[in-house]
């Protein structure tokens, strides 16, 4: 697996992560099939994501009802200072009053990354830190609408404790071998620019 490095593109607090939409045909002759959407179906293309369970409010109002149905899997591009984390991504809809509802969720444990795309791939491949990598997250999938007026909004974090085990974040295949002397405290930054972006994928259907 190659890993190439990429020091100058750290991204700040309140760097974004793109939606790509991957629609029908029917809803794209409506719509229009980029990820920023036309002009007559003004709708969020980007998504913030500002650390560990923290928020902006950038997101766009729906000004229309949105149907998600089918997989979710979320892309990043990102690194670490730990041989080992986890990386987990939260899709929430966020209600007019500010209220975010959890729609779903994924890990994938940074070690394991190569088998999320490859099941056969099960040999562990530590981190390098000051290396980028592609960590991809399978959310599962789903059947929902988001009324106009509502938002979607995406989490990124490095634990999601107790629904999810911990990681240690020691490297060592086995987490339940290890001891509180184990533990390592991981700095992860998530990469957001032209050669690393950093994306979520939704299926919508025509409304």
């Amino acid at each position: 697996e190659r890993a190439d490095e990429h020091p100058d593109s750290v991204a700040p607090a309140g760097s974004y992560v793109a939606i790509t939409l991957i629609v029908p045909e029917a809803f794209a002759k409506r719509y229009g099939t980029s990820g920023t959407l036309s002009p007559e179906a003004p709708a969020p293309t980007t998504l913030t994501v500002c650390g560990v369970n923290t928020y902006e409010d950038h997101l766009s109002v729906l000004h229309f009802s949105l149907t998600l149905s089918g997989p979710v899997r979320v892309t990043l591009h990102a690194g670490s200072d730990c041989p080992d984390t986890d990386f987990v991504a939260k899709l929430n809809e966020v209600l007019p009053d500010g209220t975010a509802l959890l729609l779903m969720d994924g890990v994938t444990r940074a070690m394991y990354r190569a088998t999320v795309t490859d099941p056969a791939k099960v040999r562990p491949q530590r981190l390098e830190a000051g290396k980028v990598y592609e960590i991809v997250i399978d959310l599962g999938d789903i059947r929902t609408t988001v009324p106009a007026g509502h938002r979607l909004q995406v989490d990124i974090a490095s634990s999601n404790f107790p629904r999810r085990a911990r990681n240690t974040n020691s490297g060592n295949p086995m987490l339940a071998s290890d001891t509180d002397a184990d533990i390592r405290i991981a700095t992860n930054t998530v990469q957001h620019d032209e050669p690393t972006p950093s994306f979520i994928e939704l299926t919508v259907l025509p409304g």
